[in-house]
């Protein structure tokens, strides 16, 4: 449910953060996949109406993450999970990018705390 607005979001994004060489592959590779312009997928309308869509299941997912929110800040509780580091590593992908598609996340239940809970296993960054 999230991954597809997410990836909506972050994709068109990211080729501003690349190298030449980088986005010259980047954009053959995700246009030939998308069958258009990666910029067709920056309408502001559209965008929105997505995030719009998902809202209620982006909420209802965050109360899920938060099940056992009385044993620690992770999905499962006081030790982290892969679950944990797949959602902290979404975010910190898309903060790369841009804090926009962060900010649309952690406005729900469970993101901002698990990405929170997961930032001292991202502080070394070898």
């Amino acid at each position: 449910m999230v991954g597809p607005v997410f990836r909506t979001s972050v994709m068109p994004r990211e080729i501003g953060i690349l190298s030449p060489r980088a986005q010259e592959y980047f954009r053959h590779t995700r246009e030939a996949s998308l069958g258009h312009r990666i910029e067709d997928l920056l309408d502001s309308d559209k965008e929105e109406q997505c995030w719009n869509a998902v809202g209620d299941g982006m909420r209802a997912l965050g109360e899920l993450m938060r099940t056992h929110k009385a044993d620690g800040p992770f999905v499962l509780g006081a030790q982290p999970s892969y679950t944990d580091f797949f959602i902290a590593g979404s975010l910190q992908c898309a903060r790369v990018v841009d804090e926009g598609v962060v900010q649309r996340n952690i406005k729900y239940p469970g993101y901002e705390e698990i990405y929170k809970a997961c930032l001292p296993y991202m502080e070394k960054k070898d």
